[in-house]
């Protein structure tokens, strides 16, 4: 996304979870041979040398149906210092 009438704010990526796996196996969306793994850190760090800076990056996990509990995932987050 990328607003005309403000240049200077750059430009907005959104990647849903089917783009993420298109871009992630273009040997079978384009019926190749051959495949090749998508290393995700490479790419951030290519996008972060080649534009200047990377300004926010958000990552969502869909947890539906799975048995998880969102209180349990936040206490467990916080005793593991993952926020």
């Amino acid at each position: 996304m990328w607003n005309e009438s403000r240049k200077d704010m750059g430009i907005h990526i959104d990647c849903t979870a089917t783009d993420k796996a298109l871009y992630e196996s273009p040997a079978e969306l384009h019926e190749l041979s051959v495949s090749w793994p998508v290393n995700w850190k490479e790419i951030i760090e290519w996008l972060y040398e080649v534009l200047g800076h990377i300004s926010r990056l958000d990552i969502a996990i869909d947890l539906i149906n799975y048995g998880f509990s969102v209180n349990e995932t936040i206490q467990q987050s916080i005793k593991n210092r993952l926020f």
